[in-house]
């Protein structure tokens, strides 16, 4: 069906693929993201609701990452989630999977790594496949199979009290090994740092020994194109999205194998889908670097806040701080309160509505005098600390207490696309797939970095949605995402 799509992508969770698909643009390939797969027999369509033809998409894209949410789900579960994925993608044209995890390798004993790349490996027939979450511009490092959030150890780090999936064990090897039918081996920083043709002498010598995955070290970004550029000749890579950086472009010059540009442009500038709406490109780059487009969503701005890792509770703290003297607008939620008061959490739902009409009749009253200030923003969150996130886990059961959050998250954003937000940033992998998924996005154009890892997308239904992992961020990306939107 595809003259170029060659890469299919899985990802475990929402922010993780979009995360994948930011790199994979900045190194100059045309990138669609799925929000899962379309159901059986529809197509996908666009803002007035008129069917996209896939053959002509697909045509114009060189990788597809699909967002899955089965980082916490059952095993057996995720196993056939991804393999659907695998198969979907397959059938239009993809040649080699990335099975995209986090890069905090986020998961239990049981899974869902090794299941998922255990199944991926049957299906793709593949006798080995390299193991490595290291992104180092966001902080992850792996050195002696041992991954690295910053300085500290991944058991050290905020990810130990991890609600759902705590990471207590820093050795990678041990951890994958528990997860997997397969042995797991070791590609250390020293046979990484001889380059390529060591590398591939030590994954044929762990072959021979029965090894079918390996973790390997990565302490920066010369290690990752040194493993991208390998990886590229393997039908399945099992990483963080820093690998992807290694990438080189699927064609010579930046352009792919039919002359057309990896903005999905052909060589004239003409716009070869016209049906994704485009953002202005801050740059104005003519390289690939040009598809790094911010969106041109106007109106206020939403942010939600699921996530409780330390980056996101910096985040919030710094919004709250910077709202003291602007007109922002912020919102907690209390799990414990509203999940055992219905009438509680009526109340708290009105005052969220009375929050967004404030917004937009703020917004209209500056439109009335012809004032162009910035838009006003509305951080909702029930970001917390590790003791608070505990008590709630402790009295209403961890899984209920994550599906409780979804779900508030979920109506919160079908509330604002009814009054009319277009501008949303979402903090939290669990949340982002609640909030997608509540507004019914299928697909997204990726667009400009906001911080490493994060960039701007925008919907077919013409949202502008910032999809932040939880562990991912400067303190001030909250403001900075939707500023940049402004400028």
């Amino acid at each position: 069906m595809s003259a170029s799509l060659s890469l299919a992508c899985i990802a475990d969770d929402f922010t993780g693929a979009t995360d994948l698909a930011n790199n994979l643009v900045r190194a100059g390939w045309r990138t669609l993201q799925l929000l899962g797969l379309p159901e059986e027999g529809k197509s996908f369509v666009n803002a007035a609701g008129e069917p996209l033809d896939e053959k002509q998409l697909f045509a114009q894209t060189d990788a597809v990452v699909v967002a899955l949410k089965s980082r916490t789900i059952d095993p057996l579960q995720a196993q056939a989630m991804s393999l659907r994925a695998w198969q979907w993608l397959q059938a239009r044209g993809a040649k080699r999977c990335y099975f995209k995890v986090c890069s905090t390798f986020d998961s239990t004993d049981k899974g869902n790594i090794g299941p998922v790349a255990d199944a991926l490996m049957e299906a793709l027939k593949a006798d080995f496949a390299l193991v490595c979450p290291a992104f180092p511009a966001g902080g992850r490092t792996v050195f002696r199979g041992h991954l690295f959030v910053g300085d500290q150890l991944l058991s050290d780090s905020g990810m130990k009290d991890h609600p759902l999936t705590p990471m207590t064990d820093s050795n990678l090897v041990r951890v994958l090994q528990r997860q997997s039918k397969h042995r797991i081996g070791l590609i250390d920083y020293q046979i990484i740092a001889q380059g390529p043709k060591a590398i591939a002498q030590r994954i044929e010598q762990l072959k021979a020994d029965g090894v079918r995955m390996a973790i390997a070290d990565a302490t920066s970004d010369q290690d990752l194109h040194v493993l991208g550029k390998l990886v590229m000749e393997q039908s399945l890579v099992v990483a963080g999205s820093g690998i992807a950086i290694g990438f080189e472009a699927p064609g010579a010059m930046g352009q792919n194998l039919s002359g057309e540009s990896p903005s999905g442009e052909s060589p004239s500038g003409e716009s070869l889908s016209g049906e994704i709406p485009g953002g202005h490109n801050p740059h104005g780059q003519s390289t690939h670097e040009s598809v790094a487009f911010l969106p041109r969503q106007t109106g206020p701005g939403l942010i939600l806040s699921g996530s409780c890792s330390l980056a996101s509770q910096a985040q919030v703290k710094h919004f709250l701080q910077q709202s003291k003297t602007s007109n922002d607008v912020s919102l907690a939620i209390d799990p414990l309160k509203l999940a055992r008061d219905e009438q509680a959490k009526a109340t708290w739902m009105q005052d969220y509505v009375a929050c967004l009409a404030r917004l937009f009749e703020q917004t209209s009253k500056a439109q009335a005098i012809h004032a162009k200030p910035r838009p006003p923003r509305l951080l909702v969150y029930a970001t917390a600390q590790a003791e608070s996130v505990k008590q709630v886990q402790d009295a209403l059961g961890i899984d209920i207490a994550s599906a409780w959050i979804e779900s508030l998250m979920a109506d919160l954003a079908k509330e604002a696309k009814r009054f009319g937000v277009r501008r949303f940033v979402v903090a939290g992998g669990e949340t982002s797939g609640a909030v997608v998924q509540a507004l019914d996005v299928k697909l997204l154009k990726i667009g400009a970095q906001i911080d490493p890892g994060v960039p701007w997308t925008e919907s077919l239904q013409g949202f502008a949605l910032a999809l932040k992992s939880g562990n991912f961020g400067a303190e001030d990306f909250f403001t900075k995402a939707l500023d940049l939107l402004d400028a």
